[in-house]
């Protein structure tokens, strides 16, 4: 799911730092506590408002997921869902030309 592209040194740190909230969760139920750092991770990202960026850390939360799966059919599903997210961000986030 994520891209091949070379992310920055301080947005790898930031997926690092979130994974690490994750690690101990098996099915990724968030506590307050879960929430709150990873509000602050995503807070303290370098270049968190850029698209790339925001995409790739929207990609690393999908692959946690991921790999949080058993079964190879809810794997596709969620690379299916990914691919939806991801356009309907580019859709509504950004402005579209109207013909």
């Amino acid at each position: 799911m994520e891209s091949t592209k070379p992310k920055p040194l301080q947005v790898e740190n930031a997926h690092k730092q979130i994974s690490r909230i994750y690690e101990g969760s098996k099915d990724l139920k968030n506590t307050e506590s879960d929430l709150g750092d990873l509000s602050r991770s995503l807070s303290k990202m370098w270049g968190k408002y850029e698209t790339e960026h925001i995409q790739s850390t929207m990609d690393h939360l999908f692959t946690i997921a991921k790999d949080k799966m058993d079964s190879d059919h809810d794997k596709k599903v969620l690379v299916g869902l990914r691919q939806m997210v991801r356009e309907l961000e580019s859709t509504l986030y950004q402005p579209q030309p109207r013909y």
